[in-house]
């Protein structure tokens, strides 16, 4: 077996290297790690692509400025007339002005500043739920949450089918001949009511929003029906200007019921 060399031969081979050699070594050991880091950067980069991509909702990160960090392939989906603007460092308030001159946002024509002046409000102030209408009809709902550091979480939701469902119900709703009327199931309490009701209890509609379902019904009718049999028909004082007929009539009608959102 070779002899260990002595302490003092390891001094002196120590001392042999220069100043340079050690920095070169430090130097190259700080970009070993340094290059380490950025690859496990890029793989989570990468993981969180993944992760977000797959979400049936459209998501965008911005820093503090506003500007774009990242973004979700629903993001750019539903904003593809703007997709083409998106870049990391890119500006939102950039791309709603651009969107605002190509015709994006139908809502704003006629009042392009105070439409920008509005959405930048939204955007620097996030608060509650929003909706947005684009060029081609559908309708976006928008809610921003804010991150610690000061940057902001956009979430973004197509809910046109779900629009285009509300308006086809309204329209049955309206038009219906048959008396109908939609009241809260917590205190019933009238909240929407259609024309053919209207004609047949010879109420106005501001009166029967100020109604309980109980009031449209003699006190012996309710038991007919269960969840009003513990009402009492009563209607809230009328406001100046009422035009509800006096003679208005109670009667057992078919009746729309929903809870009140």
């Amino acid at each position: 077996m070779p002899a260990k060399p002595s302490p003092e031969y390891a001094y002196d081979i120590a001392a042999s290297q220069s100043p340079d050699d050690f920095e070169e070594k430090a130097l190259r050991r700080a970009q070993a790690a340094t290059e380490l880091a950025i690859q496990e950067a890029e793989r989570a980069h990468a993981r969180l692509r993944e992760a977000i991509d797959i979400l049936p909702q459209g998501i965008v990160f911005l820093d503090p400025d506003g500007r774009y960090i990242l973004w979700n392939q629903k993001y750019a989906e539903i904003y593809k007339r703007s997709a083409d603007l998106f870049k990391p460092g890119a500006r939102l308030r950039d791309t709603l002005r651009i969107g605002v001159a190509r015709g994006d946002y139908p809502e704003s024509a006629g009042r392009e500043e105070e439409w920008m002046a509005e959405r930048l409000a939204k955007l620097e102030n996030p608060q509650g739920r929003h909706e947005q209408t684009l060029s081609d009809g559908r309708c976006i709902l928008i809610e921003g949450r804010r991150t610690t550091d000061g940057g902001t979480i956009g979430l973004r939701v197509d809910i046109t089918e779900m629009k285009q469902r509300e308006a086809s119900f309204r329209l049955l709703f309206d038009s219906n001949p048959v008396p109908m009327l939609v009241y809260a199931l917590d205190d019933q309490h009238i909240i929407a009511v259609n024309d053919a009701a209207i004609a047949h209890y010879g109420y106005c509609r501001d009166a029967f929003l100020r109604m309980a379902l109980g009031a449209l019904h003699d006190p012996g009718e309710p038991a007919a029906l269960p969840h009003l049999a513990a009402l009492r028909p009563t209607i809230r004082p009328a406001a100046p200007g009422n035009t509800a007929r006096p003679t208005a009539r109670r009667s057992m009608l078919p009746l729309l019921a929903a809870s009140h959102l």
